[in-house]
């Protein structure tokens, strides 16, 4: 007699596998904290958008092996960038080494090349946009834009500003020319993966922080 099985549909096929790749550790990059917000966030949005392609041919997220998830990547090269591809697939390769295990831990799944020209011009804001930027908003809004510009922070890191002494940086190798030729007071923040890194503001920004939080203390 022929066997049939349910199918679930797309959203919960992807925070499924997210789901045990979470419960398992695998997206952590620091066995100690939890993994980035951010990471969970672009695998499941890479695996839904796998598995709502690969339902209009009957199949799910669980039919894929390492061969059919290359394949899925090769049919994409002409519509993703090389960044979201390499997403899709890192999210893949994640799926099917901790929750599928049909690649074997250690293996890797080819790369594949995309096939949009790069762009050439960058999308960097100028510092005197920034500045534009922070004079329309509020000044603590301000504030934090000229502050995530002059020290490199992503949007998520801000509200985890603080001194070395309250919040040491965790301990790697890091380049002693890292902060040559910028003279500031350093600062460490919680970045990607749970990574407490250290970071340099310059001295008038670091006054206004400093007056800022003296003023508003909550």
């Amino acid at each position: 007699m022929p066997r049939f099985r349910s199918t679930q549909p797309p959203e919960r096929q992807a925070a499924s596998v997210i789901a045990r790749l979470v419960e398992n550790g695998a997206l952590r990059r620091n066995p100690a904290r939890p993994p980035s917000v951010r990471t969970v966030a672009n695998y499941r949005d890479c695996l839904l958008e796998v598995a709502r392609r690969i339902a209009a041919e009957g199949r799910e997220l669980r039919d894929l092996d390492a061969d059919g998830a290359v394949e899925y990547l090769r049919t994409r090269a002409d519509d993703l960038g090389q960044k979201a591809l390499d997403m899709h697939r890192q999210a893949l390769q994640a799926m099917l080494v901790h929750v599928s295990r049909r690649l074997p831990q250690g293996q890797r799944l080819t790369v594949v090349r995309s096939h949009r020209p790069r762009r050439r011009g960058g999308r960097a804001y100028t510092p005197q946009q920034v500045r534009m930027v922070a004079a329309a908003q509020s000044a603590r809004n301000g504030l934090s834009t000229l502050i995530a510009h002059a020290a490199g922070l992503r949007a998520h890191e801000l509200p985890t500003l603080a001194r070395p002494g309250e919040q040491p940086p965790d301990r790697r190798p890091a380049r002693p020319e890292k902060f040559a030729g910028r003279p500031g007071r350093d600062y460490t923040v919680v970045g990607k993966g749970g990574l407490v890194r250290a970071v340099r503001l310059p001295e008038h920004l670091a006054d206004r922080l400093r007056a800022d939080a003296t003023a508003n203390p909550s």
